[in-house]
């Protein structure tokens, strides 16, 4: 008997309760949940991650399925694709589609902001001892969360973001082995697709610190970030500020560098910075993006790092 194209996703435990600081990941809090499907009236469906050409999770055919997730971050989104007799993996042949969502508990998140803090003001003391003192500034959601807030943002434990100018890469590299030695663990150095060391990694107690590498071009400060696409491959964004100028500022005990006009840098990036806007996606939203294209470059370290 002839049976009506259907399906449905869902995923179980949604939302994931994160209560436990050491299972919640490094960098990005991570989560585990089974994630159920069901479809009739199809010959086979794939599960997708991102978007409805995303990453392959899984293929089965028709009935009721299960996979666990170990690995879901806040707001991952799986579609459930009708891809009988070839269908392409199109939104037209979405069935369902579900996103678990990851909620931290309040005492997770006090212990992740204090190591931050804690790390940061490391992070701050062991570079003033080296080439790179007085070299590097605060960007990011730390800048903004100081403009904002005047202190880091609720939500943005996961990481700290830094610069410099390109022309101090010598200075950063020869700043690694005593960030190394207090406990900041290279991870990754994305090249860009021109194969420039482009953005540094380093990683130490559930957080990132990110070192991002500028250059100037004409009247513009131009700078590389990384993240998934639509269809969940690894995307270079590039882009281009106006050129700015450096001063100091105190935040969470120690004086960091920020762009003089923090105003005028921030609305460049964000648009209207002071209205806090939880859903903000820095791959998609940020307003000094240029260029958007595959990332074909490599995970290469321009140093020997044992």
């Amino acid at each position: 008997m002839w049976q009506r194209r259907k399906g449905s996703i869902w995923a179980e435990p949604n939302p994931i309760i994160i209560d436990d600081i050491a299972a919640s990941g490094y960098g990005t809090p991570t989560g585990s949940a089974n994630i159920y499907w069901r479809a009739q009236g199809v010959e086979q469906v794939e599960v997708r991650l991102g978007s409805p050409a995303g990453t392959l999770f899984s293929r089965t055919g028709a009935g009721q399925h299960s996979k666990a997730a170990p690995w879901i971050v806040d707001r991952t989104v799986f579609f459930l694709q009708d891809v009988s007799r070839g269908r392409p993996l199109v939104p037209e042949h979405t069935l369902a589609a579900v996103q678990v969502s990851l909620v931290i508990s309040p005492e997770v998140l006090h212990q992740h902001r204090n190591k931050l803090e804690e790390n940061l003001r490391l992070l701050y003391d062991v570079l003033l001892e080296t080439p790179l003192a007085s070299r590097y500034w605060i960007i990011g959601g730390l800048l903004l969360g100081w403009a904002r807030e005047g202190r880091i943002l609720g939500h943005d434990f996961q990481d700290g973001d830094f610069g410099f100018f390109r022309h101090d890469r010598s200075r950063f590299l020869a700043a690694l082995p005593r960030l190394m030695a207090a406990g900041f663990t290279p991870r990754k150095c994305f090249c860009n697709n021109d194969g420039d060391p482009a953005v540094y990694v380093l990683e130490k107690d559930w957080a990132n610190f990110d070192f991002a590498e500028h250059m100037q071009v004409g009247s513009l400060v131009r700078s590389w970030n990384y993240g998934p696409g639509e269809d969940g491959s690894l995307m270079e964004l590039v882009s281009e500020v106006p050129c700015f100028e450096l001063e100091p500022f105190d935040f969470i005990g120690r004086s960091w560098l920020k762009p003089a006009d923090h105003e005028n840098y921030l609305s460049k990036i964000y648009g209207n910075w002071r209205k806090p806007d939880r859903a903000y996606d820095p791959l998609r939203d940020d307003w000094s993006i240029v260029s958007r294209r595959r990332w074909s470059g490599a995970d290469r370290w321009p140093v020997d790092l044992t």
